[in-house]
């Protein structure tokens, strides 16, 4: 919905609140709760990375 302009302002979460992801508009953030579980992320899904020099 948040693609199609149809919602803003989602978040989705497991029940734990282990990760936020926050999609919108050209892009998402994921939100972990610590660096391992952020560097965890980066590995799984490196095609969600920016390709902007700074990440």
């Amino acid at each position: 919905m948040v693609a199609n302009f149809q919602t803003a302002g989602a978040i989705i979460a497991p029940p734990d609140l282990r990760w936020l992801v926050h999609p919108y508009d050209g892009g998402v953030d994921v939100i972990a709760t610590s660096r391992s579980e952020r560097d965890a992320f980066r590995a799984r899904h490196p095609d969600w990375l920016s390709q902007h020099p700074g990440g």
